[in-house]
């Protein structure tokens, strides 16, 4: 049953992303992406749906998810080119855990 409700959702997905590809309208495309971020977080795939997210123009979200599939160079590039669209207590959290991660990794730079 559980493979079931995974397949589906990304076949629904990958609809979404294809009535993204096709769409004109940029509201539209942007509705697709977030029905197809919303898909993919539903089956737990944290970075296909943060990649939706960021064609749908939802930063903030998008950032979230980036930093709980540990893709923190996507997450800070993220946060720092939309920094005014993506809400203050999120940028500030995203750069201190990417800081703690490279920090201990001997990255920080």
């Amino acid at each position: 049953m559980q493979q079931t409700r995974i397949a589906a959702f990304l076949v629904a997905a990958d609809a979404f992303l294809e009535c993204a590809t096709a769409a004109i309208n940029a509201r539209e495309i942007q509705v697709y992406y977030r029905n197809a971020g919303d898909c993919f977080e539903r089956v737990e795939d944290h970075y296909r749906a943060a990649r939706a997210y960021v064609e749908a123009h939802e930063f903030t979200t998008a950032a979230k998810l980036f930093r709980v599939c540990a893709k923190f160079d996507e997450a800070v590039d993220l946060v720092k080119r939309f920094c005014q669209e993506i809400d203050d207590d999120v940028a500030q959290y995203i750069f201190d855990v990417a800081k703690l991660f490279y920090f201990r990794g001997g990255e920080l730079q």
